[in-house]
């Protein structure tokens, strides 16, 4: 009744395909097999909040119209996979949109729930191991339905993930005929939007790339203030997310950095891009700085990449609610971030005086700057895709920090990443992209590569890139 009331017409194909779920489920769940039972139930829940949502709400409405209508304009045999998340009593239900290119409507399924996928998110190696090598456990629980509702000829699918769906890597799932990027190519994006705003600037005439590695993590403060000062100083009006004083440890150089660098370097220069390479001292936080406004084609950055942990979120918590000088976006902004020359100062708990870049880059600095001339940023680092998550922002992290700042396309990774593989599988990417491969297959050939020689998942499966 409502619906009619809202005037909306019998033609209306998106709000009939929910609606007729919605009747559908509840058919099933008074007749049907009681073994999906659970899976009807679910259907059901999600229907119902969704069209009441839609209902008080015709902005919303209109928004979903308005994307279906783009919809329309995806190349033949590509499938969009749009999950979305809905609270229910103690856990959060996930479903997914499936739109096609000559579909009359998006498809609605239910997939999971949060409590069934959360075990399966973890940075533990043997874990990892484990799950990416079981043909059947992510691939039942994630893909099998929706796999049961793509048309036969689907070879490309671009993926929305929602809530800790954004801690999978769904190319890497494992299943009877190898892993999903052997059946489909994939293209992962943060919403749908940018599937209509965003172009390949990879193939402009102009070409440049600024090379991060071979760190020199451990300077003096003169050192360090010597460098900050070699670059136009940036005022900031916030706080730094790592300004505490306890000790976290040496940072580890990364042996293999310089090498992955000084190779890729041989490959851009062959191709002629105009590259610049920041080592030792110099891959410092002022010169990353730098860039605003002015940021080149790539920014390719091999170093220690960091997301704190609950204990050490608890502690900066504290300042930020006492002084109320963040919002919750901005507070979770803080906690991921890329080391660079000079971070073990500070991150041994120092002071430096004030306007000093201190080598702790984190991903609030980076989402307050202008990189929208930068087409790639490739991320060579453990955990960069980590962050907060919030059911309706995505992943607060460095992910959202380089995607507010411009960039069109991020490769980040899921988990811990070794220094000699992860300098392999660099290599292979951009041999893969410089031979014209479109950044998605660059980096699903470069992991096959890496995988043949090396199994673990942990060790080829890390990475994903976010458009």
């Amino acid at each position: 009744q409502k619906l009619i009331s809202k005037g909306i017409s019998n033609k209306d194909k998106y709000l009939q395909d929910v609606y007729n779920k919605l009747l559908l489920a509840q058919d099933s769940l008074n007749y049907g097999d009681p073994k999906n039972k659970l899976i009807h139930k679910n259907t059901i829940a999600f229907a119902q909040t969704h069209l009441a949502n839609i209902i008080h709400d015709e902005h919303l409405l209109d928004t979903n119209r308005d994307l279906f209508s783009k919809l329309k304009k995806v190349k033949k045999n590509t499938a969009i996979v749009e999950f979305v998340s809905i609270p229910k009593d103690n856990d959060i239900q996930y479903c997914a949109y499936i739109t096609e290119r000559n579909a009359e409507a998006p498809k609605l399924i239910y997939v999971c729930n949060s409590s069934d996928i959360a075990p399966f998110i973890t940075t533990k190696a043997s874990d990892i191991n484990k799950i990416y090598s079981d043909k059947h456990r992510l691939y039942d629980l994630l893909w099998t339905n929706i796999d049961k509702h793509l048309n036969d000829s689907v070879d490309h699918i671009i993926l929305v993930p929602t809530g800790i769906l954004n801690r999978v890597n769904f190319n890497a799932i494992p299943c009877d005929r190898g892993i999903l990027s052997d059946l489909y190519s994939m293209t992962r994006v943060m919403n749908t939007s940018s599937l209509f705003t965003r172009k390949n600037r990879l193939n402009k005439l102009d070409y440049d790339a600024a090379l991060f590695g071979g760190i020199t993590y451990d300077l003096s403060e003169k050192e360090i203030i010597e460098e900050s000062n070699r670059y136009i100083n940036h005022n900031r009006n916030y706080k730094r997310s790592i300004e505490q004083r306890n000790s976290r440890g040496k940072i580890k150089p990364l042996v293999h950095t310089l090498w992955e660098i000084e190779s890729i370097n041989k490959q851009l220069c062959k191709k002629d891009y105009r590259t610049k390479k920041f080592t030792k001292v110099s891959a410092s936080e002022a010169a990353f700085k730098q860039f605003s406004g002015n940021s080149p084609l790539i920014i390719h950055i091999a170093t220690h990449g960091f997301y704190l942990d609950n204990e050490v979120k608890k502690e900066l918590l504290k300042y930020y609610n006492k002084h109320d000088v963040l919002k919750f976006k901005e507070k979770s902004l803080m906690y991921s971030g890329l080391l660079l020359s000079g971070a073990q100062y500070l991150w041994n708990g120092n002071n430096l005086e004030p306007g000093v870049e201190d080598g702790i880059l984190t991903a609030d600095e980076i989402s307050r700057m202008d990189l929208s001339g930068t087409s790639l940023v490739v991320l060579s680092a453990c955990e960069t895709a980590l962050g907060d998550i919030d059911d309706t922002e995505g992943v607060l992290g460095l992910q959202r920090a380089f995607k507010k700042a411009g960039v069109d396309n991020v490769v980040m990774s899921l988990w811990p990443v070794g220094d000699k593989q992860t300098a392999m599988l660099m290599n292979c990417f951009y041999e893969n992209l410089q031979r014209n491969s479109s950044i998605n297959d660059a980096l699903q050939d470069a992991m096959r590569k890496v995988r043949s020689i090396y199994p673990n998942p942990t060790d080829w499966a890390g990475f994903v890139v976010l458009r």
